[in-house]
C-alpha cells in the first residue's frame, strides 16, 4: 500500500510537469507567432519609410532643379538689364559730353565776338554768386 500511496503522489507531479510543459510549449508558438506578425509589419513599415524617402528624395532633386532654373534665369535677366542700363548711361554720357563740348565751343565763339559783353556776363554772374554764398549777417550782432 505504501507504494500505491507513493505512485498516487507520484501521478499529480508528473501531470503537473505536463501541464507547465503544456503550457511553456503554447506560450513559446503564441510568442513566436507574435514575433513573426512583428517582423512582417516591421518589414512592412520599413518598405513604407523607404518608399516615402525615395518621394521625398525625388522631389527634393526637383525642386533643387527648378531653383537652379530660376535662379539662372534671374541671373540672366539681370545681366540684361545690366546691359541695357550700361549701354543707356553710356549713350547718355556721350550725349552730355558732346553737349558739353558744344556748349564750351559756342561759349568760346561769343567771347571771341564780343569781348565786353561777356566780360559783363561774367562780372555779373559772379556777384550773383557771391551774394548767395556769403555769410549771412545776423541783426543785433
Amino acid at each position: 500500500m505504501a507504494k500505491q500511496a507513493a505512485e498516487d503522489n507520484v501521478r499529480p507531479i508528473e501531470r503537473a510537469k505536463e501541464a507547465v510543459s503544456e503550457t511553456v510549449d503554447k506560450t513559446r508558438k503564441a510568442v513566436n507567432e507574435k514575433l513573426g506578425t512583428a517582423r512582417e509589419r516591421f518589414n512592412e513599415v520599413a518598405d513604407q519609410v523607404g518608399e516615402k524617402y525615395q518621394e521625398v528624395a525625388a522631389s527634393a532633386r526637383r525642386t533643387t532643379g527648378e531653383v537652379r532654373r530660376r535662379a539662372e534665369k534671374a541671373r540672366e535677366a539681370a545681366r540684361e538689364r545690366y546691359e541695357v542700363t550700361s549701354q543707356h548711361l553710356r549713350e547718355g554720357y556721350s550725349k552730355v559730353r558732346d553737349d558739353v563740348g558744344t556748349v564750351v565751343d559756342d561759349v568760346i565763339d561769343y567771347t571771341r565776338e564780343n569781348p565786353g559783353r561777356a566780360i559783363l556776363i561774367a562780372g555779373a554772374a559772379g556777384l550773383i554768386v557771391g551774394l548767395l554764398f556769403r555769410p549771412r549777417r545776423r541783426y543785433g550782432d
